[in-house]
């Protein structure tokens, strides 16, 4: 009768049985710790979310869609736009009247004199630059960040990323940061303000026939620096001043 292959290493070679035994414990280990780290820690909470399962919601310059991409989406980065307009008379946000804001803070004293210039949440990309009805003022819309982030922070926690579309509007953004950040001291005493914060700018004339940048790159990284160390800085380069719709499969694509 011939003996068994395991009875040939168990008679001649102990030795490597045993390491062949130890090379197939330590692959079942291996395995069974990377799964346990998928189920119980990859997918444990929000806050663990890792690069790769980011989600992002794009253009939220909105109260609707700010509460649409928070509360029912549920993305982990939100992305706006921020540009620098007049603001027609007694308004706080575009298109309606300080009575009758969509944001869910009271009205402030961002409406000014007709011909003021603020800091508005929008992004026309289609001529005329029309501003949408809906689009906020900075000040506005950040007040409603803060309060979806306090409600929010525990069971889904965001980051936000600004989009700036005028170099005027920089610095009114920062001062609105900076202020909150003096207010809640004990609450974030390292300078950060509680939730990641992305800057973002067109700083570099693009490729081809690009529209040329209105930031100065040195300027820009500099000012968001000082004011707030702790932010993502992005930066980013402009492209074709021609905006070309496709219609594919009636879905609009702007390129």
């Amino acid at each position: 009768v011939q003996p068994s292959a395991c009875h040939y290493y168990r008679c001649r070679h102990p030795i490597r049985l045993v390491q062949h035994r130890v090379r197939v414990a330590m692959l079942l280990f291996g395995f069974a710790l990377v799964l346990f780290w998928f189920i119980f820690v990859g997918f444990s909470s929000e806050s663990t979310v890792t690069s790769g399962r980011v989600t992002w919601g794009h253009a939220i310059n909105s109260l609707k869609k700010l509460k649409q991409a928070i509360e029912i989406d549920n993305v982990n980065m939100v992305e706006a736009d921020v540009m620098w307009t007049q603001l027609p008379t007694n308004r706080t946000t575009v298109g309606q009247s300080a009575g009758s804001s969509i944001s869910n803070v009271a009205p402030g004293s961002h409406s000014g004199n007709h011909g003021d210039a603020v800091a508005v949440m929008a992004h026309p990309v289609l001529p005329p630059a029309t501003i949408p009805a809906d689009s906020m003022v900075f000040d506005d819309w950040w007040q409603n960040v803060l309060i979806l982030h306090e409600q929010q922070q525990h069971a889904h926690p965001f980051g936000i990323k600004l989009d700036f579309k005028h170099p005027d509007a920089v610095q009114p953004v920062l001062d609105v940061l900076l202020s909150y950040r003096a207010q809640t001291p004990n609450r974030q005493p390292d300078g950060q303000i509680g939730m990641p914060l992305w800057l973002n700018a067109d700083v570099l004339t693009g490729p081809g026939k690009a529209s040329p940048t209105q930031f100065d790159a040195v300027w820009f990284v500099k000012q968001c620096m000082q004011a707030m160390p702790y932010a993502t800085i992005s930066l980013g380069w402009t492209t074709l001043k021609k905006v070309v719709v496709h219609r594919i499969r009636g879905k609009r694509f702007i390129l």
